[in-house]
């Protein structure tokens, strides 16, 4: 039992990074003016994998991100903070937690 609430712990921080991630990618997409489409093409890959990319969770793939984080010239950055706000993001509801958790 009490792995599979470590389970479900990982499972949803895994999908609230790649959301992060996701979301990031997006805003800078949106930032150059540019569509999914564009994006693709300029990157040479499908418009499904860009918009995987930047929707995150299950559908991540990390490949996809990297060639969109070099294409943009950008870099992931990691860090720990300690307000109230963002903590609050990575609490999860009952309802999450059942979604997430391992079924027997």
């Amino acid at each position: 039992m009490e792995y599979q609430k470590k389970e479900c712990v990982g499972k949803y921080l895994y999908r609230m990074v790649t959301l992060k991630i996701g979301r990031l990618l997006n805003e800078e997409r949106k930032a150059r003016g540019l569509s999914t489409e564009q994006l693709a093409e300029l990157v040479g890959l499908r418009s499904k994998y860009v918009k995987n990319a930047e929707f995150g969770g299950k559908e991540m793939n990390w490949m996809t991100a990297g060639m969109l984080l070099r294409f943009f010239q950008k870099q992931l950055v990691v860090s720990l903070i300690d307000e109230e706000n963002e903590l609050r993001g990575l609490m999860m509801t009952q309802s999450e937690y059942e979604r997430y958790s391992v079924k027997e």
